[in-house]
C-alpha cells in the first residue's frame, strides 16, 4: 500500500521572512494530517539547520505525532500494531478505530515554537497515556527493534533531540 499525494510545489515566501513563530495545531487522527504538519515544521526549521538535522527533526516530529494518534487517541497497543502489520490488516484496523464514535473526535494538540536558537514542541493526545519509562529505556540496538517494522520512534527521538520529556500520565511529550 502506498500513501501519498502529488501536487505542484510552490515556494512559501513566508519561510524566508519568518524569524520566530509560535503555533498551535489541533490534528485529527489521520496520517495525512501528521505528514502535512511534520513537513511544514521541518520546512520552517530548515533555514536554521543543516540537511541532516532537517531530516531528523521531521522524522522525530512525525514519529511522535503518529504515536499520539495510534497509541494515544486510537488506543492501538504495541502488540495490536505488531500483529496487524504482520497479517496485513493495519490499515483496516486504523480505519475502524478512526470511525469508532467513542474515540473518533479525539484530537492531537501540537504546540511549537521556532526561532534561530531553538525548536521546541509539545505533543498531547487525548488518550489514556502509557508507560513511557519502559519505552525510554529501550535502545535502538534492542533486538526487537531490529526485527519489527515499528517501535523505533521514541528511540530515534531520544537519539536526535536534545530533550524528550513526558508528563506523568504519558499522553504528552515535550521536545527540544
Amino acid at each position: 500500500v502506498i500513501f501519498g499525494t502529488a501536487s505542484n510545489l510552490e515556494e512559501d515566501i513566508l519561510i524566508r521572512i519568518c524569524e520566530t513563530e509560535t503555533q498551535v495545531y489541533k490534528l485529527g487522527n489521520f496520517l495525512t494530517h501528521v505528514d502535512i504538519v511534520s513537513q511544514r515544521l521541518a520546512n520552517y526549521a530548515a533555514k536554521y539547520c543543516n540537511s541532516d538535522n532537517f531530516i531528523n527533526l521531521k522524522l522525530c516530529v512525525r514519529e511522535l505525532l503518529i504515536n499520539a494518534m495510534e497509541h494515544g487517541n486510537l488506543g492501538i497497543s504495541f502488540e495490536e500494531k505488531t500483529e496487524s502489520l504482520a497479517n496485513g490488516t493495519y490499515i483496516k484496523m486504523l480505519i475502524e478505530r478512526q470511525k469508532d464514535p467513542t474515540i473518533s473526535n479525539r484530537k492531537i494538540t501540537l504546540e511549537y515554537s521556532l526561532s534561530k536558537e531553538k525548536f521546541e514542541a509539545t505533543i498531547t493526545d487525548e488518550g489514556n497515556g502509557f508507560d513511557y519509562q519502559k519505552m525510554l529505556a529501550r535502545s535502538m540496538n534492542d533486538n526487537n527493534n531490529q526485527i519489527l517494522d515499528h517501535g523505533r520512534g521514541i528511540a530515534l527521538a531520544k537519539m536526535y533531540l536534545d530533550k524528550l520529556i513526558y508528563n506523568e500520565k504519558g499522553n504528552s511529550v515535550y521536545m527540544l
